[in-house]
């Protein structure tokens, strides 16, 4: 079971400064790209996990889809909830940016490749400090590899529309974490700059990321 508080507001307070203090240092790491206006990746993370508190209300559903996926984020995996893993999966999605981190010297823009991997292999020893273990911390681990995916999913369906047919063949790859990967990258959207930089966009990638999480509640 995990004992600490893993809120934004309680995490931004330092409850995780003695367990996890690698995590504090992310604020070193500065990010300019489209989607961040030098915004370091601990503001970024703690602004996805607000989004994702926010998010998982589901107040954008009917009442007996709400319930369906309220319900299914309560399912226990060797002794956690899906919606801890998925919280601690938010929370460490981007730590692997501090080993990957490229300047290019000419245009001063950033780019962290393979953060995702790097992150994932991090998050095996920081999941067992918070007692998550076993099938549970690889399924963290997944949820970070993979965390990416719904990006590029949301972008074949900007240029091609087809919801569906992305949507399915990323449900059919993913599996289990299909509704743990849909949060994430409709919180790790909104936790960006980019709804500073480009609101009609963002605008447009949210009702994607609800369209989708709609038909999947309703094939509960």
């Amino acid at each position: 079971m995990i004992t600490y508080q893993l809120t934004s507001r309680h995490i931004i307070a330092g409850s995780l400064k003695t367990v996890l203090p690698e995590f504090y240092k992310l604020s070193s790491v500065v990010e300019i790209n489209p989607w961040h206006n030098k915004q370091n990746v601990f503001e970024h993370t703690m602004n996805v996990l607000s989004s994702l508190e926010r998010i998982i209300l589901f107040d954008f559903l009917a009442g007996d889809r709400k319930l369906k996926l309220e319900k299914e984020l309560l399912q226990e995996i060797n002794g956690h909830t899906r919606k801890e893993l998925l919280i601690v999966a938010t929370l460490l999605h981007d730590c692997g940016k501090e080993k990957t981190l490229i300047i290019d010297h000419r245009t001063r823009q950033t780019n962290c490749p393979n953060h995702e991997l790097i992150g994932s292999e991090l998050a095996n020893k920081y999941c067992k400090r918070l007692y998550i273990t076993g099938i549970a911390n690889s399924r963290v681990r997944r949820i970070i590899i993979l965390h990416g995916y719904p990006h590029e999913v949301v972008n074949q369906v900007l240029s091609h529309d087809v919801p569906e047919k992305y949507f399915e063949v990323f449900a059919r790859k993913v599996k289990s974490i299909y509704l743990e990967l849909l949060l994430l990258g409709y919180a790790d959207t909104l936790g960006s700059n980019l709804i500073t930089n480009n609101p009609t966009e963002t605008a447009a990638r949210e009702h994607i990321y609800q369209d989708a999480l709609t038909r999947f509640a309703a094939s509960l």
